[in-house]
């Protein structure tokens, strides 16, 4: 097993909430798993290896390599990487929770924040139900 595999594993298992264990099983997994395990071979396609050579390293044939570096996996995939809550610091929540009490809309105050609308209204979410009452 080639180092760069492994430390791309564990990167990209990091973001797809799964274990490097299990992107580099032979099974086929979950389709979290899959979509992990697709972008390790994009990974290393892209810095240059021929696909016979991720193949084996990855314990697949060079036409499964080729069709996850091409990107016809399933849609269901989940390729976008998990929001770490490290992304929201406590600066952030109060300006969010200041300019939801100013009146501004989530989409307003989504795009002042530079997160997705629906970021915006999760977190709210999740910081109201904290407060109990107080958010009444």
């Amino acid at each position: 097993m080639n180092r760069l595999v492994q430390q791309y594993a564990t990167e990209v298992a990091f973001w797809h909430g799964v274990s490097p264990r299990d992107i580099l099983a032979t099974n086929r997994g979950t389709p979290a798993v899959c979509g992990a395990r697709a972008d390790v071979m994009r990974r290393l396609r892209s810095r240059g290896y021929s696909l016979p050579q991720i193949g084996r390293w990855m314990r697949r044939d060079h036409s499964t390599v080729l069709h996850h570096v091409r990107g016809v996996a399933a849609p269901h995939i989940r390729t976008v990487p998990r929001v770490s809550s490290k992304q929201w610091p406590p600066i952030r929540d109060s300006n969010l929770m200041d300019l939801i009490a100013e009146g501004l809309s989530f989409d307003d105050a989504a795009k002042v924040l530079g997160v997705s609308r629906n970021a915006a209204i999760g977190r709210f979410s999740r910081l109201r139900s904290g407060m109990g009452w107080q958010a009444a």
